[in-house]
């Protein structure tokens, strides 16, 4: 069976270490927790713009660009064995990312928010997750509002993402040299959206591995509330 993983820390790199711990664990999880304080994660290819060294901040284990976190913005992780990705279409992560895509579509519309599936990005860079666009993630009125990044290995698989829910420039107005890689956000809280999403992806993650994860024991770990 997959957990539930309510878990949060006031800083990026106890959340970014949390999930490297829960990788390397290996169980089958699924996090989700609204961010803290005004802050920046970036892949581990990456380093850091220097000025955005002041930001709490924290290098991810997964790719992607580099993303503005607002405090009240949905962040989330997926962990599953590679081998419950053959329950997700042919077996491959990209079918496994377009259906979280979907599920996460119908999740936001619950709330009467509707997304659409591409726009241009105003300034093209993959060192920004703004700045380029995806097919596994979402927008809205032509900004992308939704971004996903992934770390493979042999066994397991870590998906990381956030919904942009708050406007950027609002906690960012110091770094509008960064401007083009703001978003206007999906205009909702998280209290508001998180019970769509938690239900949608919980239910959608227990029937789709359900057939190879074996149940577990009770007094096994589980994860719930705010640490």
């Amino acid at each position: 069976m997959i957990q539930l993983a309510e878990v949060a820390f006031g800083q990026a790199c106890h959340n970014m270490s949390f999930d490297e711990d829960l990788l390397n664990k290996g169980e089958p999880v699924l996090r989700v927790y609204p961010w803290g304080q005004p802050g920046v994660t970036y892949a581990y290819r990456q380093a850091l713009f220097s000025d955005l060294g002041q930001l709490d901040h924290a290098k991810r284990i997964t790719g992607g660009g580099i993303v503005f976190h607002c405090p009240d913005d949905l962040v989330f992780s997926i962990v599953l064995p590679v081998e419950v990705l053959a329950l997700f279409g042919k077996g491959r992560l990209s079918d496994f990312l377009f259906q979280l895509k979907s599920i996460i579509g119908e999740a936001v519309a619950g709330t009467g928010v509707l997304l659409e599936s591409q726009a241009k990005p105003s300034y093209r860079t993959t060192d920004f997750c703004i700045g380029y666009e995806s097919p596994y993630e979402w927008c809205r009125g032509h900004q992308k509002v939704m971004g996903i990044a992934v770390r493979r290995k042999k066994i397991h698989v870590l998906v990381q993402g956030i919904l942009y829910l708050q406007p950027t420039a609002h906690w960012f107005s110091s770094f509008s040299e960064y401007r083009a890689f703001f978003t206007e956000g999906m205009g909702v809280t998280y209290t508001t959206v998180a019970p769509y999403f938690i239900q949608h992806l919980f239910d959608w993650l227990t029937l789709g591995s359900s057939a190879l994860l074996p149940a577990k024991p009770s007094g096994k770990e589980t994860f719930h509330g705010l640490s």
